[in-house]
C-alpha cells in the first residue's frame, strides 16, 4: 500500500504537537513539584493562620480600658455570621462552595471558554472562596512593574500555589471553617479587618445587625475594595451592591426590588484606628512589662515563639481602677482651674522672664 506525501507530513505534524503537549504537561508537572516544595507552607503554618487579633486591657473591676492591636478586628464563629452575608457571599462568590474540593474545574472551564477564548468580561472568575483565602493568608508578590513575561511567570506560580494551598485547607478545615476564617481575615481598607469590625466602620453597628442591602454593601466590596471604597466612591459601591443583590435574586428565585433600590447610609462612618482611653500613659506603660512577663514565664503558641501582645488575642487584667482614676482626674481639672487662675494673677505683675524669686512674694492660703 501507497502511503501519500501529504499524509505523511499530517501525520508528522500531529506527532509533534503531541510530543510538544507532553513535554509541556511534564514541564508543569515538574515545575508544580517545585513550588509544593519551595513555596507552599506546611500543615503547621496552614493551621496556626496569621489572623491579628487585638489584646484588651481589663481594670480591677473588669471594664474594658483600651486594645493593643496593628489591626481593627472583632473575630467572629460561624453561627454568628449574618444570614444575609452568606447567603451574599455564596451568590457573587462562589456558588459551588459546598461542592468542589477547593477548586472549581466547572468554573475554570468557564473561564477558559468565554472569558480566554470568547473575550467575554462578564462571564466571572474561576477562584472558590478558599483560594481566595490562600490569597489573603499568603499574598502574592507585587508585579505592577515588571516585564510581562516576568509577570506571567509570577502569576502562574501564584496561582498554581493558591490551588494547592486551597487543597491542602479544604483537608484540614471545614467549609464553615474556611468561610468564617476568611470573612474575620479580609481587610475592608480604611483600617476594617474583617467583616465585624466593616459592619462597625461603615455602619456603626455589628455585622450581626446588618440589613440585606447592607450585607451586600460589604460583599461586594470583596472584588476589590479599594475600587468599591464607600467613602471615595459610593456611587460605584451602589453599583456594585446591586449586582450582588441581582446573583442572590437569580439564584433564591426571591424579588429585592426594594433592597435594590436602596441607597446605602455611610453618614455614621468612622475609622477605628485607635482605642480610647482616659489613662494612655498607663496602658502604654504595661506594654514592656507584660513582654517581660510573657518572656520569663515562657509563654509559647504552638509554633515555638512568644506570643505577641498586638495579635494574639490576649485578656490581661491590671490593677488600676478606673472608676477612682476619673474621680480623681476631675478633682484635678477643677483645682487646677483655680491654680492657673492664681497663677496668672501672680505672674501678670511681672515678666515671667525677668522674675527673681522672693521679690513681691506673696503666700497662698
Amino acid at each position: 500500500m501507497t502511503i501519500q506525501p501529504d499524509k505523511l507530513i499530517r501525520n508528522s505534524i500531529w506527532r509533534r504537537i503531541g510530543y510538544l503537549l507532553i513535554s509541556l504537561i511534564a514541564l508543569l508537572l515538574l515545575f508544580t513539584i517545585y513550588i509544593y516544595i519551595t513555596e507552599v507552607p506546611t500543615e503547621e503554618k496552614l493551621k496556626n493562620p496569621d489572623i491579628k487579633l487585638a489584646s484588651k486591657l481589663y481594670d480591677s473591676r473588669g471594664n474594658l480600658i483600651g486594645l493593643y492591636q496593628t489591626e481593627y478586628r472583632s473575630i467572629i464563629t460561624y453561627d454568628e455570621i449574618n444570614p444575609f452575608v452568606k447567603r451574599c457571599l455564596i451568590a457573587v462568590e462562589d456558588a459551588r462552595f459546598y461542592e468542589h474540593n477547593g477548586i472549581d474545574y466547572k468554573a475554570l472551564g468557564r473561564v477558559l471558554v468565554k472569558s480566554l477564548l470568547m473575550q467575554d468580561k462578564e462571564s466571572g472568575g474561576g477562584s472558590t472562596i478558599t483560594q481566595q483565602l490562600a490569597k489573603q493568608l499568603f499574598p502574592r508578590p507585587n508585579t505592577h512593574n515588571s516585564h510581562w513575561l516576568k509577570g506571567s511567570y509570577f502569576l502562574l506560580k501564584s496561582k498554581i500555589k493558591e490551588w494547592i494551598i486551597a487543597l491542602k485547607l479544604e483537608n484540614i478545615y471545614t467549609k464553615e471553617e474556611i468561610m468564617t476564617m476568611y470573612l474575620n481575615k479580609f481587610e475592608f481598607i480604611n483600617g476594617a479587618h474583617g467583616i465585624d469590625a466593616a459592619a462597625k466602620t461603615y455602619f456603626d453597628k455589628p455585622q450581626a445587625e446588618l440589613n440585606m442591602a447592607e450585607a451586600a454593601t460589604l460583599v461586594g466590596m470583596l472584588k476589590n475594595p479599594s475600587l468599591y471604597n464607600p467613602v471615595r466612591f459610593p456611587t460605584l459601591v451602589y453599583k456594585r451592591k446591586n449586582e450582588v443583590l441581582t446573583k442572590v435574586q437569580e439564584q433564591e428565585k426571591i424579588n429585592l426590588d426594594v433592597e435594590l433600590k436602596t441607597k446605602p447610609d455611610f453618614s455614621a462612618y468612622n475609622r477605628h484606628e485607635v482605642y480610647d482611653t482616659i489613662v494612655p500613659y498607663f496602658k502604654n506603660s504595661l506594654v514592656s512589662f507584660i513582654q517581660e512577663i510573657i518572656k520569663t514565664e515562657n509563654l509559647k503558641k504552638s509554633d515555638g515563639s512568644f506570643l505577641d501582645i498586638y495579635a494574639d488575642g490576649l485578656e490581661i487584667e491590671s490593677t488600676i481602677d478606673l472608676r477612682l482614676q476619673k474621680l480623681a482626674e476631675e478633682a484635678t481639672m477643677e483645682h487646677m482651674v483655680w491654680i492657673q487662675k492664681w497663677f496668672g494673677y501672680d505672674w501678670a505683675k511681672k515678666d515671667p522672664w525677668t522674675y527673681k524669686a522672693g521679690e513681691n512674694e506673696k503666700k497662698c492660703v
